[in-house]
């Protein structure tokens, strides 16, 4: 018979510990704008921080830089979040429309957020739809 325990997820400051066991532990250089509190901060899975790390290494890789900067961990965030960018992609008719209501509830979300937390740094803000969010 087999125990089970329950272990919450980290939080913050737990993410940036895991963080930083990927990082040195991998021994990858990190640039000198790179905060790990920070890029913690931007992320809420853990198991997914060991992938994040090496991801924006690899990004980094192929820009042929000798450092991770935080821009490549944020691009890696997004990545994450939204899939591999689609440049080839061309929207046509009603699609067009689609995205762009889209595209203003950003602007319109993102502009009451900062309006409501004036003094907080600037975040993304991302619109998933219903179906999106059923997946989960």
């Amino acid at each position: 018979m087999g125990w089970k325990k329950l272990v919450e997820t980290p939080d913050r400051v737990g993410r940036q510990a895991i963080l930083n066991v990927h990082v040195y532990k991998k021994e990858i250089p990190l640039g000198e704008n790179v905060d790990p509190a920070k890029i913690a901060s931007m992320t809420t899975v853990s198991p997914d921080l060991a992938n994040l790390v090496n991801e924006a290494a690899l990004l980094a890789g192929r820009q042929s830089k000798l450092v991770v900067e935080k821009m490549d961990f944020i691009q890696e965030v997004e990545r994450s979040i939204d899939g591999i960018e689609k440049k080839t992609a061309k929207l046509q008719g009603t699609e067009k429309a689609v995205v762009a209501r889209h595209e203003v509830g950003h602007a319109v979300v993102g502009t009451s957020v900062f309006k409501l937390l004036a003094g907080q740094p600037r975040v993304k803000v991302k619109i998933f739809t219903m179906e999106w969010y059923r997946e989960f």
